[in-house]
């Protein structure tokens, strides 16, 4: 496993205003010229991965598992002319993903060992944030499911000696699924 700790500070120029008066006369005033607006941020992650191996008969089956989580907030100095002197926005993201893979030979042919690989797994993210901009929270969360099989086809073969006249041919085919 795994943790980061991540920490940023930009600047975004100064904190200017247009001021107009009744007769349409207008003048930029800056606000703290010698504190620029500013963009401070702070980011925790964590994560852990998990890996099985092991024979299935003629197989080879590994599983894997992956964690994260990531924490992380983010403070706007809003212009002057805002009703907030800070913007506020948090975010926490949470992903899981685990996979599960068997490969080996499927039967045997004239011409050599057929191959399959077949996968199967799973993906989740979970996404939550809120923003003091906009009173808005977002709650976003996501699964997929997805697998693939390959099955190589062995059709001449030099070194099994079948038609090797032609070479080493061979069939592939592949599928999958998101």
């Amino acid at each position: 496993g795994t943790y980061e700790r991540d920490e940023s500070r930009s600047l975004s120029g100064l904190d200017t205003v247009l001021l107009t008066d009744s007769l349409g006369i207008s003048a930029l005033r800056t606000f703290g010229a010698d504190n620029p607006l500013e963009q401070r941020s702070s980011s925790d992650s964590g994560s852990a991965s998990v890996s099985y191996n092991r024979p299935l008969g003629a197989f080879q089956l590994t599983a894997t598992a992956d964690a994260s989580l990531t924490d992380s907030t983010t403070q706007i100095d809003l212009r002057a002319d805002t009703s907030a002197l800070v913007a506020l926005i948090t975010t926490n993201t949470k992903s899981a993903a685990s996979k599960a893979t068997l490969q080996g030979a499927a039967l045997l042919l004239p011409a050599g060992e057929v191959n399959l690989t077949a996968d199967l797994g799973y993906d989740w993210n979970d996404i939550n944030g809120a923003d003091s901009r906009t009173d808005v929270a977002t709650d976003l969360t996501r699964g997929n499911l997805n697998g693939g099989l390959n099955l190589s086809v062995p059709v001449t073969s030099t070194r099994e000696g079948f038609l090797g006249a032609v070479g080493d041919v061979s069939l592939n085919l592949s599928g999958g699924f998101d």
